[in-house]
This record gives C-alpha cells, sequence and structure tokens, in this order.
C-alpha cells in the first residue's frame, strides 16, 4: 500500500474488507464505508479471491510456473457477486482449478477473513455450453487472470443441481433474479439449454440426469411455459 513516499506492507489473508476509495472522500467517509463492507458479500468475495491470487503465487514458487499459467474459473454464487448480484451472500468462493493445483491449496490454504475459497475440477463444468467465449475476465495483483462465467451460463450450470433442497432455497432464487435483471429472449433461453446435448444423455437412472430432468422441467414451465415438459 503506497500514500505518497510511504509503503506499507499488508498480509492479503489479514483484510477484513475491501471497498473502493474515492479522491473526495473524507476520512469519515471511509470509517462509514468500511463499516458497511465489512459483512458486505462482495467485500468478502474479493477477499476470498484475493486468498486464491495469493495460493498461486505460492504454488508458482515451488513448481517454477507463472501464476497467470492456472486456469481458474470463479462459478456459482461467487461468480454472480462479481458480476450481476453483488450483494448475493456467501460464505465460500467456488473455483475450477487443476487437480493437481487443488491438492497444494488443501495443504496450503489459511483461514481468512473473507468468503472461504471452495476448489473443484473444471469436469463441473463439462455440461455447460459454450461459457468460455462468453465468460468474463478479472485479473489480479499478480496477473493471475480469473474467468468468470456469464450469469445465464451460471443459470445452466445451477439447473444440473442435484440435491433438490439447496435447488429451491439456493438456486431458484438466483434464477428468478438473474432473468429479470437480464430479460434474456426465449430463443436466447432454449439456445443456451440446448447448446450441449451431453446434458440430456445422462443414463435416466443416475441421480444426475434425474436432476436436470426435475430442475429443467420446473425452468421451462417457469420461463418457457410454451414448451412441453419431458416426462
Amino acid at each position: 500500500i503506497k500514500s505518497g513516499s510511504i509503503a506499507t506492507t499488508v498480509d492479503p489473508l489479514g483484510l477484513s474488507s475491501i471497498l473502493e476509495v474515492k479522491p473526495t472522500q473524507t476520512f469519515t467517509d471511509l470509517l462509514d464505508a468500511q463499516e458497511k463492507f465489512t459483512k458486505d458479500a462482495l467485500s468478502r468475495t474479493l477477499c476470498g479471491v484475493l486468498e486464491i491470487e495469493e495460493l498461486t503465487k505460492a504454488y508458482a514458487r515451488d513448481t517454477g510456473l507463472k501464476p497467470n499459467s492456472l486456469k481458474i474459473i470463479i462459478f456459482g454464487s461467487g461468480s454472480l457477486s462479481l458480476t450481476i448480484l453483488p450483494k448475493r451472500v456467501s460464505h465460500d468462493v467456488d473455483a475450477a482449478v487443476p487437480s493437481q493445483f487443488m491438492a497444494f491449496c488443501e495443504q496450503k490454504m489459511r483461514k481468512s477473513h473473507g468468503a472461504k475459497p471452495e476448489f473443484s475440477s473444471p469436469r463441473l463444468l463439462q455440461y455447460l455450453g459454450a461459457w468460455e467465449e462468453r465468460a468474463s475476465t478479472i485479473e489480479g495483483l499478480s496477473h493471475t487472470t480469473f474467468l468468470i462465467p456469464h450469469p445465464l451460463d451460471t443459470v445452466m450450470q445451477k439447473l444440473l443441481r442435484t440435491d433438490a433442497t439447496r435447488f429451491e432455497t439456493n438456486d431458484k432464487p438466483d434464477i428468478r433474479d438473474i432473468l429479470e435483471r437480464l430479460n434474456p429472449d426465449k430463443e436466447t433461453l432454449i439456445g443456451l439449454l440446448t447448446e450441449n446435448p451431453a446434458r440430456y444423455r445422462i443414463p435416466k437412472d443416475k441421480e444426475q440426469a434425474q436432476a436436470i430432468v426435475r430442475n429443467t422441467n420446473w425452468f421451462t414451465k417457469e420461463f418457457l411455459p410454451e414448451h412441453t415438459p419431458s416426462p
């Protein structure tokens, strides 16, 4: 942190909030903003993302790789906080990362004050369509690049949820909120639902296949009522 000729180093995991500082703000304004953002969803998400970047730096030191050589995908509620729903509260930041980096993180991760990083395999996104073509990117302080799926691709991922209770309590409100804000046309929704037919080719006796049918039928009834639900 630099202020004129004075430079201070802060442990990123010691941060409890991250907020924008404007040139016109007074010290009192900053104190008020800090109090407001301490429990703010976006602030907590950013602290969690910063923790992941610290892990990429440590991994780079151990392996000799550059931090920006890792493909890190922030998905789920974290991606919504960083894009369309900055007030979306979550206690973790879901990240899809390479398996070697995931194993490293599980050994090295420390407790931070932000949303806790939770790591998964990129295979979790295998039933989405061409989501990478629509993804946004953010670059960290060490030039680590994070991929952020488009909110509508997050909707398509939420339709894969096998836990019916979490789909009811978490996903349905998110889906309604996203579609209300973006107001996509029906052709866009149909295109996203059919972009990757593999999601409908899972054997019917699998829990994942049953969940997809159940969730997609709810979605079409809610947002595409003219389409006949699948049996």
